[in-house]
């Protein structure tokens, strides 16, 4: 584990850390281990950086309803730090596509922040670190990545089970084909991807099937994902009646050839059907993605 502090006070002090608890996630799940844990280093070991250059930006720029706020921009001899918030993401309005923010030099070579977001201060409030700067560079911009946002309007799409898909006793991947049109672009139920449980083929067991769904669109024109940000309420039918809740999900970005992200193959996965008298599944979503670009780069001159 690595604490990462931020520039010390100009007096040399003693530094003391205090750590309330821990997050452990494992097989298991997640869980806490309460402490607390208290550090003290002495003064006398405090070593100062000699390149200490706190830069203050307060500049909030804004892609639809994406308002990102960059604070600070803090440079030393071993790191760029940028505080900055994003407001709409922890509300669930929107989500990153990626690593919030980028470090991007002149010569064009790009650092991703640590983390999605970085270090978590506050629920809005972010710090990105990135590789301290080449010697000789006067200025370097911050891009923003590509956010999924939630468009609150029901889609339901019905297609056929493929031949054979019930007589499979191991994993299995199966082609579907089926076109449906989301807001004016076109997105496909490319293939079921059907996985049997881990203890072995049991059918009182029901594994999972993913449903792979995919936009059909021209790179650079894709904005249509039915995988997020917002997974929750979907569910799978049959023409049987049953019913099967989603167990997990991605929304698969993919490359739009300038750089950026955009919509490409998303994944839903559901406990898989058990009744092979059913010869058709219906995938409805309360909500779908739509994916807007992130706010223009913002150029910081190093002073």
């Amino acid at each position: 584990m690595t604490l990462a502090i931020g520039p010390a006070v100009p007096e040399t002090t003693d530094i003391v850390v205090d750590i309330s608890k821990i997050g452990l996630s494992d097989a298991d799940g997640a869980r806490w281990i309460d402490g607390p844990w208290t550090f003290t280093i002495p003064a006398k070991d405090v070593i100062q950086d000699p390149s200490n250059v706190p830069i203050p930006v307060g500049k909030t720029i804004e892609s639809g309803p994406v308002a990102i706020t960059i604070a600070s921009v803090h440079l030393s001899s071993r790191a760029v730090s940028v505080a900055y918030s994003v407001p709409a993401m922890p509300a669930g309005k929107a989500m990153p596509a990626s690593s919030v923010v980028q470090l991007v030099l002149p010569d064009g070579q790009v650092f991703n922040g640590v983390g999605r977001g970085g270090i978590q201060l506050r629920e809005d409030s972010w710090v990105a670190h990135f590789p301290a700067l080449p010697e000789g560079v006067d200025t370097f911009q911050l891009a923003f990545t590509s956010f999924v946002t939630a468009v609150e309007q029901p889609v339901d799409v019905t297609f056929a089970i493929p031949d054979g898909f019930w007589n499979v006793t191991a994993d299995a991947t199966f082609a579907v084909g089926q076109t449906f049109d989301v807001d004016g672009e076109t997105l496909v139920v490319d293939s079921l991807a059907r996985s049997e449980p881990e203890t072995g083929y049991d059918r009182t067991k029901p594994g999972e099937v993913a449903v792979i769904i995919r936009n059909t669109g021209q790179p650079g024109v894709r904005t249509i994902t039915l995988g997020g940000p917002t997974p929750e309420g979907q569910y799978l039918t049959d023409d049987r009646g049953n019913r099967y809740a989603e167990i997990g999900g991605s929304m698969g970005m993919a490359e739009d050839g300038h750089g950026g992200l955009e919509a490409g193959e998303s994944v839903s996965r559901f406990e898989l059907p058990i009744d092979p008298s059913a010869t058709t599944l219906t995938l409805h979503a309360e909500s779908y993605g739509r994916v807007i670009p992130g706010p223009a780069p913002n150029t910081i001159d190093v002073p």
